[in-house]
């Protein structure tokens, strides 16, 4: 049986670490050629340099996905490069812990330019490239943050819902040239930004509204963005799948053994 991305060039952004790093790892197995996009320059060889244990072209592209001329750019080049470009993740993201009115415009516009116009810029990019290989996937790295309301997540999650929000249009328009567009909504996952900001209460926060009862892996989320890049996946276009241990669906979680006789 044939890899499932042989022949595919996919672009993951934020991939020097994290998510990122695990799908470009995820889609290189299956045999894709990966553009590593990302500021961190030396993250980003590295990833590289992890790649070519799969046999497969990759390359470092190292940029500030703020900058507006980045996208069309790097696309342009690499599209030429690689031959034509089928996947793109847009993982770049930023989140910052802070409460609404301690929320200043300055750290608004920079969360905003970072988790959202950077995945409409660069997904507008590649479509046009997408559209002339006949079709391709858009996987957008959002957060449970996009779908429930969290303390001190105001501006991450006005990014993120946004995000979401343009995954829906994006896959409506863009039917028509066989591209599919949607979304993963990770929840608690053990990253280098996590490890920085769940200190004891926060994590003790977590585990007392995860049924999983467990943080989650980069590979997990990996494994659904290759889900919804792969032939399996065709006929999905517009959803938000939440990698999240079931926390965006979880109410009261009693822990305690329940009694025959008890009330529920």
């Amino acid at each position: 049986m044939a890899p499932p991305f042989k022949d595919k060039v996919a672009i993951v952004t934020g991939a020097a670490s994290g998510i990122g790093r695990a799908a470009a790892l995820r889609l290189a197995a299956g045999g894709a050629s990966i553009v590593v996009v990302d500021r961190d320059a030396d993250g980003a060889r590295n990833v590289v340099a992890e790649l070519e244990h799969f046999a497969v072209r990759a390359v470092a592209e190292v940029c500030d996905v703020r900058d507006p001329d980045a996208a069309e750019r790097i696309i342009a080049a690499q599209a030429i490069a690689f031959g034509g470009i089928d996947i793109l993740v847009n993982n770049a993201g930023v989140v910052v812990q802070s409460k609404l009115l301690e929320t200043g415009l300055d750290l608004w516009h920079d969360m905003i330019a970072v988790n959202l116009t950077s995945c409409f810029a660069w997904s507008k990019a590649a479509a046009p490239r997408m559209r002339t290989r006949g079709g391709g996937r858009i996987v957008n790295v959002a957060s449970h943050a996009g779908v429930l309301g969290s303390t001190g997540r105001g501006a991450y999650s006005a990014t993120k819902g946004g995000m979401l929000a343009l995954t829906r249009v994006m896959a409506v328009e863009w039917a028509e040239f066989a591209i599919t567009v949607n979304a993963v909504a990770p929840g608690a996952i053990v990253t280098p930004m996590t490890a920085a900001s769940h200190k004891a209460e926060r994590t003790a926060a977590w585990m007392s509204r995860l049924p999983l009862q467990r943080y989650g892996g980069p590979d997990e989320v990996a494994g659904a963005i290759a889900y919804l890049c792969s032939v399996d996946g065709a006929y999905i276009t517009g959803q938000t799948l939440c990698v999240d241990g079931g926390f965006s669906v979880a109410g009261i979680l009693m822990r305690d053994e329940w009694r025959p006789g008890t009330e529920e």
